[in-house]
């Protein structure tokens, strides 16, 4: 697409995140946040009142000369400045989180102590069955936050509605990119006291949530709580859990929410390097690789990213909030596999678009200087195959088309768990024979 006077280029070429970036900025409401045939959140300018001021491209993270933190040595990692592992010392926000509370709890620390005045937080909606972005200054409404959605939702867009309130809000690297290029671009934008980021491995479409609730069975209406990760389900990392208004609770193995991945991910989520949120004050995952705390009650890991940022960490454990103790910085990245698969996942999706001419968010230029791991020929066809699908399912315009592209994708995914599930039978009986032995 020639015209790139507004976003609508970087929506037409399968690139926006749905941050709400640009939908806050502009001056005039000429682009709003719709969703399309398969699902996915996507900026939409209405031509006849867009003014072409291009300020929504200044906020952009998928348009190419938008890059921050270029500086770094390895933009993959970003700036760290401490690196702990932890939980929330409440053992009621420890045991409805997603992993050890943290993110909770220091929300809450900000809200009691005052030193912001709310946080910008997403939230299951009931009644659309997708998470829905709130700005919360009672703890009891943070609480009840707690966990992540894995699907779209246009953070941004809601923190840009309360600059005259001191909020700190958690967001996804996506939208702390967008979040600091308004801070330098527009620098008299009120932007949230503190970012408390979530490492991401990519969003999906909302209809990811529809099909798990789907697989449940009879729970497709009056549902009155879905999380996919449940630690009250098995214990961390959790198994994802429905409720129903009658009081009905359905369990879903979390291999099917795996499975279905593939299936609803966001195209221009492959093409992303910010997994590890570099643009915020803390960063806050998974213990993943570090198997000494990987136990049932769950922990986080929580890299500071800015003094700010520690200083939050140290205050909270010092009043009791949460308890940390140090961990390397490499053992983090180690377990959330930054340099042995997202590095090799970018680059490669970076050659795959050049090669096919299509639009790409960055400049493969500014990467030159970072090592990555070659794909085995086995992970190429993989990601060229995850590549063509995202791209063509998130540009379908029509729904039977779409319809029948999800139904043949779910019969594959079904068809795989089977054979997966024959192969593995051997191996459980076996191993149920050498425990009995033993």
């Amino acid at each position: 697409m020639k015209n790139k006077n507004n976003i609508q280029y970087i929506s037409k070429n399968n690139l926006c995140t749905a941050c709400g970036g640009c939908s806050s900025i502009c001056p005039v409401n000429s682009i709003s946040m719709d969703t399309n045939v398969a699902g996915y959140i996507l900026a939409d300018v209405n031509n006849n009142t867009c003014i072409e001021c291009a300020k929504c491209l200044k906020v952009c993270p998928s348009v190419k000369n938008n890059i921050s933190g270029t500086d770094y040595n390895d933009i993959f990692h970003g700036n760290v400045v401490c690196c702990y592992i932890g939980y929330a010392v409440d053992n009621e926000i420890r045991k409805v989180s997603q992993s050890g509370g943290i993110v909770t709890a220091l929300l809450c620390y900000l809200v009691n102590s005052k030193k912001v005045d709310g946080a910008i937080v997403n939230r299951f909606d009931t009644e659309t069955k997708r998470p829905k972005v709130y700005y919360e200054n009672e703890v009891v409404k943070i609480k009840e936050s707690s966990g992540s959605y894995y699907t779209q939702s246009s953070v941004v867009e809601e923190i840009l509605e309360h600059q005259d309130k001191k909020t700190a809000a958690v967001l996804l690297g996506c939208q702390s990119e967008s979040i600091q290029l308004i801070k330098e671009k527009f620098p008299k934008v009120v932007i949230p006291e503190y970012l408390i980021g979530l490492v991401c491995a990519g969003q999906h479409s909302g209809n990811y949530i529809d099909e798990i609730i789907k697989r449940a069975g009879d729970f497709n209406q009056d549902i009155s709580r879905f999380r996919f990760r449940d630690k009250e389900a098995g214990g961390w990392p959790g198994h994802t859990k429905i409720e129903s208004i009658n009081g009905k609770s359905k369990i879903i193995d979390r291999s099917i929410r795996q499975s279905l991945k593939s299936a609803f991910e966001v195209h221009r989520c492959l093409f992303c390097f910010d997994q590890m949120n570099i643009n915020s004050d803390i960063t806050v995952g998974d213990p993943w690789g570090i198997h000494e705390k990987n136990d049932k009650k769950g922990h986080s890991v929580i890299i500071a990213r800015t003094e700010k940022g520690k200083e939050l960490i140290e205050e909270a454990a010092k009043t009791g909030a949460i308890y940390v103790e140090d961990v390397s910085t490499d053992r983090i990245f180690q377990g959330q596999t930054v340099d042995s698969r997202l590095k090799t996942q970018f680059f490669t999706t970076m050659k795959t678009a050049e090669t096919c001419e299509y639009e790409t968010p960055y400049n493969i230029n500014s990467f030159q200087h970072i090592k990555y791991e070659k794909p085995s020929k086995k992970q190429e066809k993989i990601l060229k195959m995850r590549f063509d699908f995202s791209r063509k399912i998130y540009s379908s315009t029509n729904e039977n088309d779409y319809k029948r592209m999800i139904d043949n994708s779910m019969k594959k995914i079904d068809y795989n768990r089977k054979i997966r599930k024959v192969k593995a039978f051997p191996k459980k009986v076996l191993s149920f024979i050498y425990n009995r032995l033993k």
